[in-house]
């Protein structure tokens, strides 16, 4: 799709949305050219219409993403959510799973020539790249603002090191839709925590604390992808319990847990209590090269 741009005004401070549309490819693949590309026009449009309600307007579209800027970051949220839920009314109507990955970040903006530059839009660029389908992620920059607390709903997703970034940023899902799985957070969430779990897998780190559930597994919903035909599509999860932080395997082919001058742990539907520091090895045996091994480190 050809970029399109518009000028906008407004002050330093604000925050940009990205949105981007998921399976783009098997869309035009299923519906042909020609209807995909009036199926993603009509979803910009309808961004721009609902950006302009919460005093936001459009950047620029480049393929099947879109840019969006605002003066406060309530008005990212709100319209965040409204798209949220507009492409789970579209999805039904047409009978297919459309999705949009959302990532919100606020703080100065710089605009030059129609266009919006700095970190704000970078940090949000690594958002919307890092969220799951149907997911919006911000920061704990977000969830600090007084009135977003006030409106919305956020769910801790843990601390993590994005690429072309020198510190870590705590991260936060909004959350549009609930189950009950969710746990939401409140203002103690972000105060610290006396034990952390650290993780690693693939080159990213993770910091979570026992108010953080992490999801791995190889549907790209998780909150660790590993995409290895030995990985379940939900295949385990990280919690906290009581006292400790527990790995919940809920996999075909198990999860090992490894530990320094300890024999390997097998658990294959059964929990295990984390403690010090070792690896979890995800639908694989322990000399098959370790192509989905996550490394933990527990401090107390």
């Amino acid at each position: 799709m050809t970029m399109v741009t518009r000028k906008i005004s407004g002050c330093h401070a604000g925050a940009v949305l990205f949105a981007d549309l998921c399976h783009s490819t098997e869309l035009y693949e299923s519906l042909g050219d020609g209807a995909a590309l009036r199926l993603v026009k009509s979803i910009f449009l309808k961004s721009e219409e609902i950006a302009r309600k919460y005093g936001g307007a459009l950047v620029k579209t480049i393929g099947d993403e879109v840019m969006l800027c605002f003066t406060s970051p309530c008005g990212a949220l709100s319209t965040a959510v409204e798209l949220q839920h507009m492409m789970e009314s579209r999805g039904a109507e047409t009978g297919r799973e459309l999705f949009l990955r959302i990532g919100v970040h606020a703080g100065e903006l710089r605009h030059e020539n129609g266009d919006v530059f700095g970190d704000t839009v970078n940090s949000a660029a690594r958002f919307v790249d890092f969220a799951a389908p149907g997911k919006i992620v911000t920061s704990a920059t977000i969830f600090s603002d007084e009135e977003c607390r006030r409106k919305f709903d956020f769910r801790a997703i843990g601390t993590y090191t994005f690429k072309g970034k020198r510190e870590p940023i705590e991260c936060c899902e909004v959350i549009w839709k609930f189950d009950d799985t969710l746990t939401v957070m409140g203002r103690s969430d972000l105060d610290g925590t006396p034990c952390k779990l650290y993780l690693e897998y693939n080159g990213v780190s993770l910091e979570m604390d026992v108010a953080v559930r992490v999801c791995i597994g190889r549907g790209r919903e998780n909150t660790i992808h590993i995409d290895h035909p030995g990985v379940s599509r939900h295949h385990a999860v990280i919690e906290w319990r009581c006292s400790a932080f527990y790995v919940i395997d809920h996999s075909t082919n198990g999860t090992l847990v490894m530990k320094k001058d300890v024999p390997p742990v097998l658990i294959n539907h059964q929990t295990y209590s984390l403690s010090g520091e070792g690896a979890l090895i995800f639908g694989e045996t322990v000399d098959s090269g370790n192509r989905t091994k996550v490394v933990f480190k527990v401090l107390s």
